[in-house]
């Protein structure tokens, strides 16, 4: 017996010594696999599901689940495995690893799950707001307040952006932000860009990025911020897309038609084109009276404003994969416009004579754009090393045939004096840029690395010729060319660290570098312009998550704003005949130095900002004469913009969800001049605020009304009034692929533009209806025959250089 018990004893020590020995060396054996999860917009994938399966037999060897980052870490035995990720609303992922070393996987990208994702339990779960990096995300899908909105109506529900309803400006922290498609600026103008904007239906649109304080990966070019638009490519094999029609009516009938058409023609190539038209007319009221101090005469303007604007717009991008590491993107784009305005001026001169003036101005403007580009995207391995070279070239003609008569009469109605000019403005742009991006992640970090070159060719003409006796005649007073030519050198750097000192907290710093060489020169003439600077542009983020996928963030970065290549142009041009515009050669770019402090959650967004700001360019009003005004633009010594943006939104329950916004800064501006314009020392703050509720009603309906405020605000010598409108929504879904909208804008007719001026004796008043009061008719069809089409974006080189060629 004792013996037995001692061979049990003996038996026992020896298997715990085996044992023990087997799970050294197994441990010995066993590696480490770590990478991390996003989605189709680089957002991270918390919470997924991701396992190591045994390649033969499928029989799960280990298995995690990425954390709030979207990471994951595994320890398995050296082999040959594959590699599983799923999450409830995506398309399951596999990959073949061999994990004879420890294998850092790098970036994993999940495809939606188009029919996952109309199930309820996707909308209850998925977040409509997050962060990533210098970057706040809104998503559009099973967004409550996107559903059948185009994309310049969505932009009023994004986090810490404001649109002016009277302007169409587009606004974050107080300063115009610069507009991104699919990562490339448009070459628009303001009102082309706000039609684009109003045909993209929220079926087309994947996500809005805000970027309020860019980084130095992006062009330093910009005074408020980055809003990145990001089209929905759906994964889908075939023919699909959708076809939208708008039918508006204020004071006189608008209509615009869009088809969004997504093709995979074999295998390797995909085609999606954009097509959209639009034709309107509108009318616009002012009243602008203009006094003189000193003597008390009072300029007194009525002004019935009517347009007509005829739009034509494509979009054709072909993507060719290569292989499966490579791939190329050929971009065309055209854009076609006409528009034509009819102005009828009445003018009260109040001096001795009582001199009246009735005017007629026309003004007929075509502009003609084009683009082409090249994008090359290779995959250098598969832990998310990349090359991009991206290669533009845009060509623009505007061409701008102006009509002005005036006719004088004295207190007795006798005529006195008749104008009669006429002048024609051709503009051509031509802009080359490349540009090469490199990223490659480290351990859990990302370097990136870049370089960009662009040159720019400006020329315009202006003629201007006055009826005498029967003929038009040159004035060479007026007539003038300016002709100017840009290159830009620009490169940076940037690196992201992912676990800075502790868990949770990121940092990432940037520093980009750009020189700018400028020519200009009025030909026949002795006068040239030089403007040769190299710029440095730092930038700073840090980053701390919270519970309950919360964050909190610091950022400081450093922008540049150069002027629009016309705001150059010293040619006059008159806007009545005592008040003219004029270019200034002598115009400087604008600095700006940003810091931020932002919370973001889900549901609540808060941002804190001051920016200081060197040579803000804005138009100053001149006394050039006893009876002449003139606008030139000019470089402010300081202006200082600080303040708060918060939204909030809540889905109460099933049928009712709530949104609020509220914003309040103030600005201050400080400028001394040399010459006949009073100094700016002023400081004032505004208050802004939106709210909206929404349900969802019997019949496959839905109702919305919201409510928006902007209060008075500051522009340096100009001052805004306040402005506010109601907004009701309706929507009744036909059938899952035909819905109809309609939208009553303004209803009670509130929405008017105030402007005041007052500056070295002179007092501006205006008042401006431009009849927002309007009733919309929007019909949505969805078509789809079956199979997937290649996702793929589009970026571009010479963005930042068209945006100021507008």
């Amino acid at each position: 017996m004792q013996y037995l018990q001692r061979h049990i004893s003996k038996t026992k020590i020896m298997l715990f010594m085996m044992t023990f020995v087997s799970s050294i060396t197994l441990a010995q054996n066993k590696v480490t696999v770590k990478g991390f999860v996003v989605d189709t917009t680089n957002v991270p994938v918390s919470f997924a599901n991701v396992v190591i399966l045994e390649k033969d037999t499928n029989t799960i060897i280990n298995g995690a689940i990425t954390d709030e980052n979207g990471r994951f870490t595994i320890k398995v035995a050296k082999g040959t495995y594959t590699l599983k990720i799923t999450f409830l609303g995506y398309e399951d992922y596999q990959q073949e690893i061999n994990t004879n070393i420890t294998l850092d996987i790098g970036k994993i990208e999940l495809q939606e799950n188009l029919n996952e994702l109309d199930a309820v339990v996707i909308k209850a779960k998925r977040e409509m707001i997050s962060r990533r990096g210098d970057k706040l995300l809104m998503k559009i899908e099973n967004n409550a307040f996107a559903e059948g909105k185009s994309a310049a109506e969505i932009l009023k529900y994004a986090p810490n952006v404001w649109v002016d309803p009277n302007s169409d400006a587009i606004s974050i922290k107080g300063l115009s932000a610069t507009i991104m498609i699919d990562g490339k600026r448009t070459n628009m103008s303001s009102a082309d860009l706000m039609n684009y904007l109003s045909s993209l239906a929220d079926n087309e649109l994947k996500t809005i990025e805000i970027i309020s304080n860019p980084s130095a990966r992006y062009d330093a070019e910009g005074l408020g911020g980055i809003i990145n638009i990001v089209t929905n490519r759906k994964n889908k094999k075939g023919l699909n897309g959708s076809i939208n029609t708008n039918t508006e009516y204020a004071q006189f009938f608008s209509h615009s038609a869009s088809l969004q058409l997504n093709a995979q023609i074999n295998k390797k190539l995909s085609l999606k084109t954009y097509l959209v038209h639009q034709d309107g007319t509108y009318l616009r009221n002012e009243d602008r009276t203009e006094r003189i101090l000193n003597s008390g005469v009072d300029y007194i303007y009525k002004r019935v404003d009517t347009s007509t604007n005829s739009t034509a717009y494509a979009n054709i991008d072909l993507l060719y994969d290569i292989s499966e590491t490579d791939n190329l993107t050929f971009q065309y784009r055209i854009l076609n416009n006409d528009s034509e305005r009819f102005q009828n001026n009445d003018l009260l001169i109040t001096d001795d004579t009582e001199t009246f003036s009735n005017g007629i101005y026309n003004n007929r403007r075509k502009r003609d754009h084009m683009s082409v580009g090249i994008n090359y995207n290779k995959k250098l391995d598969t832990l998310g090393q990349e090359l991009s070279i991206i290669t533009d070239y845009y060509t623009s003609d505007i061409e701008a045939r102006n009509q002005y008569i005036n006719l004088f009469f004295n207190g007795d109605g006798d005529l006195i004096n008749d104008n009669n000019r006429r002048s024609i403005s051709p503009t051509t742009y031509d802009i080359i840029s490349a540009q090469v991006d490199y990223s490659k992640p480290i351990n859990d970090n990302m370097l990136e690395l870049g370089s960009k070159i662009s040159s720019v060719e400006n020329t315009s003409n202006t003629v201007f010729e006055d009826l005498i006796n029967g003929e038009y005649v040159v004035d060479d007073n007026f007539t003038n060319s300016f002709n100017y030519d840009e290159q830009i050198v620009a490169g940076y750097a940037s690196y992201a660290i992912d676990k800075f000192i502790t868990e949770g907290l990121s940092l990432q710093v940037g520093l980009r570098g750009e020189f700018t060489k400028g020519r200009g020169e009025i030909p026949n003439s002795n006068f040239t312009l030089s403007k040769d600077y190299f710029n440095l542009f730092p930038s700073v983020f840090l980053t701390k998550q919270l519970k309950n996928k919360a964050s909190v963030g610091i950022s400081y970065s450093r922008r540049i704003n150069r002027p629009n290549y016309m705001r150059f142009n010293p040619t006059i041009f008159y806007i009545t005949d005592f008040t003219s515009q004029v270019g200034n050669p002598d115009l400087d770019p604008t600095y700006t130095n940003a810091l931020e402090l932002t919370y973001n959650k889900s549901d609540l967004n808060v941002l804190l900002f001051f920016d200081d700001i060197q040579g803000e360019a804005r138009e100053i009003l001149t006394q050039t004469s006893p009876t002449e005004l003139r606008y030139q633009w000019r470089n402010l010594d300081k202006t200082y913009i600080y303040g708060m943006s918060a939204s909030y939104n809540k889905r109460v329950n099933d049928w009712w969800t709530l949104f609020g916004a509220v914003s309040w800064y103030g600005k201050t501006y400080k400028s001394t001049f040399a010459d006949a314009v009073d100094n700016i020392d002023v400081s004032k703050g505004t208050v802004q605020f939106q709210v909206a509720s929404q349900m969802k009603l019997p019949w496959n309906m839905t109702s919305e009304i919201s409510f928006e405020y902007n209060g008075p605000e500051t522009n340096g010598q100009f001052e805004t009034g306040e402005n506010y409108a109601f907004y009701i929504n309706l929507s009744k879904r036909i059938t899952k692929d035909l819905s109809f909208y309609l939208k009553i804008t303004d209803p009670f007719d509130n929405l008017r533009y105030i402007f005041t001026n007052t500056q070295r004796g002179i007092r501006t008043n205006q008042f401006r209806n431009n009849f927002n009061t309007s009733v919309r008719l929007t019909m949505r069809y969805n078509f789809d025959f079956g199979g997937e089409t290649k996702k793929f974006r589009v970026n571009k080189s010479n963005s930042d250089l068209r945006n100021r060629s507008n």
